[in-house]
């Protein structure tokens, strides 16, 4: 109780069990403030939606990789990249390790490539992918908007991973 900053009616609460060893469990917590939560239920319900369960985004990166069976792999690397964040989990030995949301995301990349194109921000936007796949090594205002952006999300990658004492190729 004393470790969230909201009192315990004012949130959801939830927990998933994230590994088991020697007859203990470690388990991941979350608390999510009740407004929050019905604000997505509405804009689910909105679409036509009727959701089974809600989870936070980094524990969804963690039960795919238990349902994809991805756990026979030593480590995993997952990464969901977003318009407004990244995720990240890792996953050894079928546990999970570390999650962490990263702001360096989609729209970050429609900046950089609008700052360095001559174009709108819709029109970036809408041309993104194509962008993407056309460049190889040429040297072009979007290849280095690209190389910026790559560059920043692997360094907090390499970061996150390296803290938890592993050092990645």
């Amino acid at each position: 109780e004393e470790l969230i900053p909201f009192g315990l009616e004012e949130v959801v609460i939830d927990h998933t069990i994230i590994g088991v060893s020697e007859g203990e469990s470690t388990a991941l917590v979350v608390a999510v403030p009740h407004d929050r939560v019905a604000e997505h239920l509405v804009t689910l319900n909105d679409a036509g939606i009727d959701p089974v369960a809600i989870e936070p985004d980094s524990l969804s990166l963690f039960h795919f990789c238990r349902y994809a069976r991805m756990q026979l792999m030593q480590d995993v690397v997952l990464i969901d990249i977003g318009a407004s964040k990244s995720m990240l989990c890792v996953v050894r030995d079928g546990k999970l390790k570390v999650t962490r949301s990263i702001t360096i995301a989609g729209d970050l990349l429609t900046r950089n490539l609008l700052a360095q194109t001559q174009g709108t921000y819709a029109e970036v936007e809408s041309a993104k992918q194509d962008i993407v796949a056309k460049i190889e090594k040429e040297d072009t205002p979007a290849s280095r908007a690209l190389h910026e952006f790559l560059t920043a999300l692997t360094t907090e990658i390499r970061n996150t991973i390296q803290s938890q004492g592993e050092v990645p190729d």
